[in-house]
């Protein structure tokens, strides 16, 4: 017995040295939706590093006396910017600005935060604390949400997101809604949407699927919350490269609060079965956000 509880120690002891930390289960109101840091470096498209958050829940939280934080991928020390005394509605946004790395890109929309943290473009680890004391150790535990990206050693679930860079940043994916705890499979790498607490109400997407049957493609879509979308455009992406499908929008059903469920078909080019459709979502103020993205 004694022999068996000391092995136990031992295996336990191993597990805890290994690399690549995996903390607790995510939040259930506000999350962590959009990370970008490569603001104002070559190629940006926008003049400053952001995190975007997103109320989740159906209830409006406030964020006073939370904080936005950041650290190196393997890096133990915490940088904190304080949130305001603000009670963020369902399904809103809130902007935080960071540093900028330079003057290339536009200006972000107005942000409802500012830091000057300058956020790692390819690489790191952001904390959402209900307080605004700086975070200590690696891969600190009972924050509100977290994420890591890159090559970073702290991460929900099994992975870390995939690296953003100076053109992409990280979304979670259907539309901000999608969190398993697992920021491999939650995230995924687009052209940056920074969206603030003015910004209209974002649709939710219930299901994208995509099937291949020869040189022709059927898209089916299920979307819900949509009472600001305009329409929908659908792209390919090939080698990094996307493509609309089709010059005309998809129009948005009338009654469009309700769960709607929609269908794409067209002929494509040289299909591959390793593309990615994605699909985009217009709204009636002329702005857009990627809601998703399927393969075949």
């Amino acid at each position: 017995m004694t022999k068996r509880i000391a092995v136990t120690v031992v295996l336990l002891a191993v597990l805890a040295a290994l690399p690549g930390s995996a903390v607790g289960s995510g939040s259930t109101t506000i999350v962590l939706s959009e990370i970008y840091g490569g603001g104002g470096n070559a190629g940006a498209p926008y003049d400053h590093d952001f995190v975007e958050l997103l109320n989740v829940s159906s209830s409006p939280v406030s964020l006073n006396g939370w904080s936005v934080q950041y650290a190196s991928t393997g890096g133990s020390s915490w940088q904190s910017t304080p949130l305001p005394d603000v009670s963020l509605g369902p399904h809103q946004h809130f902007l935080v600005q960071e540093a900028g790395g330079g003057t290339n890109g536009a200006a972000l929309p107005t942000p409802d935060a500012t830091g000057t943290i300058a956020l790692a473009a390819t690489a790191g680890k952001i904390a959402l604390a209900s307080s605004a004391t700086a975070l200590s150790g690696a891969c600190p535990t009972g924050t509100v949400d977290l994420v890591g990206y890159g090559t970073s050693t702290c991460f929900e679930g099994s992975a870390a997101a995939g690296a953003p860079s100076n053109v992409n940043s990280i979304q979670r994916k259907s539309n901000g809604l999608q969190d398993t705890d697992d920021n491999g499979a939650d995230f995924e790498a687009l052209a940056p949407q920074p969206q603030n607490t003015t910004s209209t109400s974002a649709v939710r997407l219930l299901s994208f699927t995509a099937k291949l049957r020869g040189v022709s493609v059927t898209l089916r879509w299920r979307v819900a919350a949509a009472g600001e979308a305009l329409g929908y455009h659908v792209y390919r992406q090939h080698a990094g490269r996307r493509t609309r499908l089709d010059a005309r929008l998809v129009p948005a059903a009338a009654g469009a609060s309700l769960a709607r469920g929609y269908v794409w078909r067209g002929g494509v080019r040289v299909p591959r079965r390793s593309d990615r459709y994605l699909l985009q979502e217009v709204r009636l103020d002329g702005t857009r956000a990627w809601l998703g993205a399927a393969t075949a």
